[in-house]
């Protein structure tokens, strides 16, 4: 395996859930990175910051601000002051998500079975091992500048 071979296989990874997300994007007038926003606050565990998404998805200030100014707009979540520190806006997702987060984890499945089809069980834990050690060092990196 060399270099090209991850990059690719990130890069169409990323492609078949953007295509596969196409119709899902046009009927709620969403942009990907809101789509990945909204899937982030589903899987998060309790109510995060900007700066969480920030961290987490390695998306500049500025997309994240006008992203959530966007789904706050939109009415898909809600911000609210940290009860301990007032500077900080936390986020819910809001019921109106609900179903478009129902969509999006369906995408996401279909679009897993399509990669991983003939794929053997052994093979898979090798690969999740390899790619856990992988985001690691990515965010390591990411981290050292």
């Amino acid at each position: 395996m060399n270099e090209n071979d991850v990059i690719a296989t990130s890069f169409l990874m990323k492609r078949l859930f953007e295509r596969r997300s196409k119709a899902l994007l046009d009927a709620y007038q969403l942009r990907m990175i809101e789509l990945d926003i909204l899937l982030f606050l589903f899987h998060s565990q309790g109510a995060p910051t900007a700066t969480d998404i920030i961290k987490a998805k390695h998306i500049s200030k500025a997309h994240v601000s006008k992203s959530i100014e966007r789904l706050h707009r939109q009415g898909f979540i809600t911000l609210y002051e940290d009860e301990e520190d007032r500077r900080i806006l936390r986020i819910q997702l809001m019921p109106q998500a609900d179903e478009v987060i129902e969509q999006a984890v369906q995408i996401r499945s279909e679009c897993k079975d399509a990669m991983l089809e003939g794929v053997a069980e052994e093979e898979l834990a090798s690969l999740g091992t390899v790619l856990r050690k992988i985001a690691r060092n990515i965010d390591d990196a990411l981290k050292a500048g």
